[in-house]
């Protein structure tokens, strides 16, 4: 709508008042801007026009920006389609820009932008293949590992340390600054975030820092969150620090010593399970109950962490409500926490059985 845009405008305009030292304003299109063609109310095109008008692009919604010698990519979705839709009509054009940055510099970093994120890269990006639209960009980048590729889509929290990822070229997750996600879909307005990146050519550096958006009586502050991520310039695969390899180094959550699950509220084909919050040197991200009938797994639930909150705010303890059970029926449950990157800790486990 247009009034959204008028809103943005207000909110630019007001913190950066003077146009002598207004920041270069790259801006790439969500899907969101497009819902109104989803749902048949306009075209993709009259969706297109509108974008382009209000934030002056011209006739092309792909930028290509170069600020203080460095390379600022955009590349917007093809179509109305939630998850994107990049064919080699993109790809094409993004070529040409990479390889005209490239010829340039090869030693200086390329910042390209898309809205959705590349599949099985970041935290956030491990969507259902099918609807994956983004593996043309994906073969395309590989190609070049000059590439920091920041994208959003996701809304999901940013203290996940696989929210960057490294192998051909960087993937940086974006979150939200309009409401945040986690992999239930639950949407929660009271937590934002944002990045500030901060390039050192002196340093030969990238330095990427995660601030945390708080809403107090006096207003929203910012808040640095978690270690900086640092990228090493000039970018090289073989000196990438931020791979799948994170993985082996990782510890598994732990129980404190003591600590035990217990069930209640037995019925029939339901139960509660309760156990406390485990802990780990980075986070907890979510709790796995799985109850056996003998060596048959009955029911398995994930239970989300709440490792976006502010450590004040964080739960001691979880109790979750379980069906699917057969009456009269002992079964044995074990509760396992897990880190971000998929270690397990070792298991609580409880016997009970449902009524007859």
């Amino acid at each position: 709508e247009e009034v959204e845009y008028e809103k943005f405008w207000a909110a630019w305009d007001t913190v950066f008042p003077d146009a002598e030292t207004t920041p270069e304003l790259i801006i790439v299109s969500g899907n969101h801007e497009f819902d109104r063609a989803v749902f048949g109310k306009e075209s993709y095109s009259e969706a297109v026009e509108r974008i382009l008008r209000v934030f002056g692009f011209g006739e092309e919604m792909n930028q290509h920006k170069v600020v203080n010698g460095y390379h600022f990519i955009t590349v917007n979705s093809e179509s109305e389609y939630t998850h994107g839709k990049f064919t080699e009509v993109s790809t094409d054009w993004l070529k040409a820009q990479l390889d005209a940055a490239v010829a340039e510099n090869p030693n200086m970093p390329i910042f390209v932008t898309a809205h959705q994120p590349l599949q099985n890269t970041t935290y956030g990006s491990d969507w259902d293949a099918s609807l994956n639209k983004t593996a043309a960009l994906y073969e395309l980048l590989k190609n070049y590992p000059q590439v920091v590729f920041f994208a959003g889509h996701s809304h999901y929290p940013m203290e996940n340390e696989r929210s960057i990822f490294q192998e051909y070229f960087t993937c940086v997750d974006v979150t939200s600054m309009n409401y945040m996600s986690i992999e239930d879909g639950s949407k929660n307005y009271e937590y934002q975030g944002a990045l500030l990146v901060t390039v050192s050519g002196a340093d030969k550096q990238i330095v990427i820092d995660r601030y945390k958006i708080n809403h107090g009586e006096e207003g929203d502050t910012a808040e640095k969150i978690k270690d900086s991520w640092v990228l090493n310039l000039p970018l090289n695969p073989d000196e990438f620090t931020y791979t799948a390899a994170r993985a082996e180094s990782r510890t598994a959550p732990t129980f404190a010593e003591g600590s035990a699950v217990t069930v209640s509220d037995v019925a029939q084909n339901t139960a509660k399970v309760s156990f406390p919050a485990a802990t780990h040197d980075d986070y907890v991200h979510a709790y796995n109950i799985t109850i056996k009938n003998g060596e048959t797994v009955a029911v398995t639930q994930k239970v989300n962490g709440d490792f976006h909150k502010p450590a004040a705010e964080q739960a001691a303890s979880f109790s979750v409500k379980v069906s699917g059970l057969e009456a009269g029926v002992t079964y044995t449950v074990e509760v396992t926490a897990v880190e971000s990157f998929g270690k397990e800790s070792q298991p609580l486990t409880a016997e009970f059985t449902t009524e007859p």
